[in-house]
């Protein structure tokens, strides 16, 4: 887990695949709302003790397959939310890894964001892991993964960022 005090860096990442496009709004979104509000709250909730600064990448970066191909079969029922598909964090971070690995130096950063279209079943988003990888000298990165659409222009939801950061 990145250290809870101290100065921290994490890179938002969006992807989209070939038969879902990105949503547009996702990195106005990230921009003016949900990374000025979580950079300030954990400042805040800290008494300035952990510093996180977000790097946005502004650029979608496709994956291969279909958008399908990255969710598990079935579908999850978890307690507190409505039945959702679960998502292949572990292929999701990987092959977004693979696709930016050209633009970024990973080595800085100690988590990701990962911002998906809006799938057209209801995904369960979160905060996961992957492994089985090497790159720039790391083989494991946490992530907050999943689609914007769930809070774009939903006020009561701009802490949606910080909820999923604070499972990291």
């Amino acid at each position: 887990y990145p250290p809870a005090v101290g100065d921290r860096k994490t890179v938002v990442l969006f992807v989209d695949f070939a038969d879902l496009s990105p949503n547009k709004d996702a990195i106005n979104e990230y921009k003016k709302v949900q990374v000025p509000h979580t950079e300030k709250t954990f400042e805040m909730i800290s008494y300035g003790k952990y510093r996180l600064k977000f790097e946005i990448v502004e650029k979608f970066y496709r994956l291969p397959g279909s958008a399908d191909s990255y969710l598990k079969a079935g579908f999850d029922n978890h307690e507190l939310s409505k039945v959702a598909r679960a998502m292949d964090h572990n292929k999701v971070i990987n092959e977004t890894l693979k696709a930016a690995d050209g633009d970024i130096d990973f080595s800085k950063y100690d988590f990701l964001n990962i911002i998906t279209p809006d799938w057209k079943d209801t995904v369960e988003a979160g905060a996961s892991g992957a492994a089985g990888f090497s790159i720039d000298g790391k083989s494991f990165f946490l992530s907050s993964s999943g689609p914007a659409g769930d809070y774009i222009g939903k006020p009561t939801l701009i802490n949606w960022l910080n909820h999923e950061v604070g499972h990291l």
